[in-house]
This record gives C-alpha cells, sequence and structure tokens, in this order.
C-alpha cells in the first residue's frame, strides 16, 4: 500500500501537479495490490513448478528401482528433504500425503486430493495418469515414467523461454522508467516551457492522453513479456 501510494504521488506530481487526482487514489491503490498480488501468486507458482519437477524425477526414479506406489512417495519425501527446507510447498504437501498414508488412506485419493488443492495443469496431468494407469493395468510404471519425462520436458522448455525473455523483461523495466524521467528532466530544466501543461484544462487534457498512452503501451508489453507455455 505504501509502494502503491507512493507510485501514484510520484505520477499525480510529474502529469498533473494538483491535488484533485488524489481522490482517485483508492482505485489506483486497489487496482496496484491486484497486480501486486497475481505477482506474487505468479513467483510462488513458478517455484511450486520446479519443486514438482524434482519431486517427479525423485518419483520416477523411486518406481524405476522397484518401489510401489507408496513407499516410492515416501522415498520421493526422503529425497526432497536433500534439497529443499522443511517449510517448502513441496515438502509440507508430500509430509501431508505421508500422513494421510499412515492412516491407511489410499493412495489414489491421496493424489486426487493433491491435484484439487494444487490447481496447476501438470499436477492434473500427471495425477490424472497415476490413478488411471494404476486402475488399467498393464506397465503402469513404464506408463508414469513417460508421463513424467513428457511433463518435466515441457518444464524444462517453460524455463528455457523465461530465461530467454529475462534480458527483455529487465529492458521492459527500463522502458517503463524513460518515459517519468524524461518529463521529470523537463520539470526541473525547463519548468517555465513545462508550465503552460499544468494547471489549466488543455494541459490536463494533454498530459491525461499523453498518461493513457503510456499505460496502453505498458499494459502491452506487460503482455508480450509474460508468456506462458
Amino acid at each position: 500500500m505504501v509502494k502503491g501510494s507512493l507510485l501514484y504521488l510520484t505520477i499525480v506530481w510529474i502529469f498533473y501537479d494538483a491535488w484533485y487526482p488524489l481522490l482517485l487514489l483508492p482505485g489506483f491503490l486497489f487496482f496496484y495490490t491486484r497486480q501486486w498480488e497475481r505477482g506474487c501468486f505468479r513467483k510462488k507458482e513458478e517455484a511450486f513448478c520446479k519443486q514438482f519437477q524434482d519431486g517427479m524425477k525423485a518419483l520416477a526414479a523411486a518406481l524405476c528401482a522397484g518401489y510401489s506406489a507408496e513407499n516410492a512417495l515416501r522415498e520421493t519425501e526422503k529425497d526432497l528433504e536433500l534439497i529443499y527446507e522443511s517449510d517448502s510447498r513441496i515438502r509440507k504437501e508430500f509430509r501431508y500425503m505421508e500422513h494421510q498414508m499412515n492412516m491407511n488412506i489410499p493412495v489414489d485419493i491421496i493424489l486426487q486430493e493433491f491435484a484439487r488443492r494444487i490447481p496447476q495443469e501438470d499436477v492434473k496431468a500427471f495425477v490424472s495418469v497415476f490413478v488411471v494407469s494404476g486402475k488399467a493395468g498393464g506397465d503402469s510404471i513404464a506408463i508414469v515414467q513417460d508421463t513424467i519425462k513428457v511433463l518435466c520436458g515441457k518444464m524444462e522448455i517453460r524455463q528455457e523461454i523465461k530465461t530467454l525473455i529475462t534480458a527483455k523483461q529487465m529492458e521492459f523495466r527500463v522502458m517503463t522508467v524513460v518515459p517519468f524521467g524524461i518529463i521529470l528532466y523537463m520539470r526541473l530544466a525547463f519548468s517555465e516551457f513545462m508550465g503552460v501543461l499544468y494547471g489549466n484544462a488543455l494541459g490536463v487534457s494533454v498530459m491525461s492522453i499523453c498518461l493513457g498512452v503510456y499505460l496502453a503501451a505498458w499494459k502491452l508489453g506487460k503482455q508480450m513479456v509474460e508468456i506462458e507455455v
């Protein structure tokens, strides 16, 4: 809230230099906090995606070693203990699943509940294949391993794309600051020249149009650098 308020005050001072736009501060803070919340959610989901990838690899190794589904999940939790801290999301999930197994709950139900708790496409796909292959019979271990291989490949591609666009995302952040820097420089260096844009209806209209164009460009740029696989 403090960060959003400071940002809005800066925008109002640079573009309008008046008090009446402050009436829109609550609306801006609502929008800003929603964007901030989505950004935090996206970061957490990306972190869990990497954790889940490591978990599936450990599970595939356990199944390949001949463990049953229940014991494979227990071995996966032990392997994850060497990689992630106890408060990480993947560790919490596997500890909870191990607790459910200790309560004699079937693995199918445990995994289905896991998929309901984690609303991710990869998790749902893995659980669906795991449950169906176990009921259908046949070489279920090979089917699950192939599924894990495909999902891990998809996650690796997603990570490669993220690495490739990291530089572009940094350029985008710089470009979002440049217009403010230019206007601020003009205000400080050529205050009399910029003075005609403040305190009158025509100036407010011009600055509002400029701000609208800037926001549209920001929205378009944000969509371009946020690629989902």
